[in-house]
């Protein structure tokens, strides 16, 4: 996913958009949209009530979204936006509470930990979606990282031959 309006698709198909009108949805989700990189896709997005401490203490809903990257969180105001960017290198866990009206995802980083309040009928859901996206991600990033460490160690054979061949047209000399 790379627009807004894809992303405000994809929590009507999923359920992961509870909390607002779709006009609003649309309003965070651009927050997002302008965030991405060329080389960045959502994989997953969801709304919900960001540093959720109960149903009086929060800061309104934001728009999440796990990209191949990283995670966005924005929100469009009134006047202005906010956004908050964490990189999945930063990402220490996500964890899940559920009580009685509302579940809690709790984003873990280095820096600071992000409890998002969610419906409890679609936190369930949200969790094993953001979840098993992560996974993904953590999985192609450890087959990426072992990739490169192949190539780093066929890197001295790699390059003796080529210097043999060289050696064998004549166009260096063993000195």
């Amino acid at each position: 996913m790379r627009t807004a309006e894809e992303m405000v698709q994809f929590c009507d198909d999923n359920n992961t958009g509870k909390g607002m009108t779709a006009k609003w949805r649309l309003k965070h989700f651009k927050v997002v949209e302008q965030q991405l990189k060329d080389d960045e896709d959502v994989l997953v997005c969801f709304i919900g009530l960001k540093n959720f401490v109960d149903i009086a203490h929060h800061e309104d809903n934001w728009a999440y979204a796990i990209t191949n990257k990283r995670i966005i969180m924005g929100q469009k105001g009134l006047i202005g936006e906010k956004v908050v960017v964490v990189s999945l290198r930063d990402l220490n866990d996500v964890s899940f509470k559920k009580g009685v009206a509302f579940g809690v995802l709790t984003i873990d980083t280095i820096k600071e930990a992000f409890n998002v309040g969610l419906d409890k009928n679609s936190a369930t859901s949200i969790h094993e979606l953001v979840t098993n996206a992560l996974m993904d991600l953590k999985e192609e990033m450890h087959q990426s990282s072992q990739t490169v460490q192949q190539a780093k160690a066929d890197y001295p054979y790699e390059e003796v031959k080529k210097l043999k061949e060289l050696l064998d047209k004549g166009i260096i000399t063993e000195e």
